[in-house]
């Protein structure tokens, strides 16, 4: 099972560059678009139709995918305050910590399920300015929301492995102990 769960840690990890590097490409194409359109407006007094669209969709897909690095690293936004009344490494903090990975695997289910339908539907209508069928921009909801449900089991799956049989853990943060 540890084989399993590191293979799978490598996979993640790689994902996560992969999402990296394309966060930096759409943050660099939103602002080239829109100093070009900055220049084009207060130089030229002319606007591209194009250049907010363009710079809206970028804005979309990086802050979907940015949010899935941030499931992986576990900085998405958290609330311990119960947490902080169980002790580390007890039963209480395991279920805790559990409850908070289905919460997280609910939403990237939520994202997938209900974004697949949105992105179909998106292809269907044209944008205004830019002539590509809308559902491109709509399509990294269930991407967004399979990266998250991808990151959620293996947290699981680190959770379950580090279970000993008195119902404690060994009380590292998910994903710790394996380098996962």
């Amino acid at each position: 099972m540890n084989m399993l769960l590191n293979g799978l840690g490598r996979v993640a990890r790689r994902l996560e560059l992969v999402t990296l590097d394309v966060c930096v490409i759409l943050v660099v194409v939103m602002c080239g678009v829109l100093l070009g359109e900055l220049v084009a407006r207060n130089i030229f007094s002319t606007s591209f139709l194009w250049s907010i669209e363009l710079a809206t969709t970028c804005f979309v897909w990086m802050a979907f995918l940015g949010g899935t690095v941030a499931v992986r690293r576990h900085e998405h936004f958290n609330v311990d305050l119960i947490s902080k009344w169980a002790p580390a490494g007890s039963q209480a903090d395991f279920s805790l910590k559990v409850l908070g990975v289905l919460v997280v695997g609910t939403i990237g289910a939520v994202l997938f399920w209900k974004g697949i339908p949105f992105a179909s539907g998106g292809m269907r209508r044209f944008s205004f300015s830019l002539g590509i069928r809308q559902g491109y921009t709509m399509l990294v909801m269930p991407i967004a929301g399979s990266l998250i449900l991808f990151y959620s089991l293996i947290d699981l799956l680190s959770l379950y492995l580090r279970r000993r049989p008195d119902g404690t853990f060994d009380g590292l943060a998910t994903g710790e102990a394996s380098g996962v």
